[in-house]
């Protein structure tokens, strides 16, 4: 079901806005696309879409990670602060992925060439 979504999403952005506005509006383009079939509304509709779904898979990701860095800590193979729980959740990995996640969104871009400090850090290790 949720590939028929997909799929049918996909296909309908596809015919509603040409190649040339996916390809310049590529960051906005599913927004695009929900402009130009409800105007403004579809707009902010297919923007809460994308939000919804982006926050879901960061928590999906998240939550299992989290499970799996504390049984790995159970198993002795990562250090035994990830072992620990608070109230069946795995806190001490949730926090260390979160900052560790957030940390790295703040990275720049790799492909919008800003790359000169990464031999300055390759330098240092």
């Amino acid at each position: 079901m949720v590939t028929l979504v997909y799929v049918t999403v996909t296909v309908g952005a596809q015919m509603l806005v040409s190649d040339a506005i996916i390809i310049s509006q590529k960051k906005v383009a599913f927004a695009a696309a929900g402009q130009a079939a409800l105007g403004t509304a579809g707009y902010w509709i297919a923007s809460l879409g994308a939000l919804l779904a982006a926050s879901s898979a960061i928590n999906a990701t998240l939550f299992s990670t989290a499970r799996q860095m504390h049984e790995i800590a159970v198993a002795r193979e990562l250090p035994a602060i990830f072992a620990k729980v608070r109230g069946g959740l795995p806190v001490t990995a949730l926090v260390f992925l979160a900052v560790y996640g957030a940390a790295f969104a703040m990275l720049p871009d790799i492909t919008e060439h800003r790359t000169a400090w990464i031999p300055v850090i390759v330098a240092k290790i």
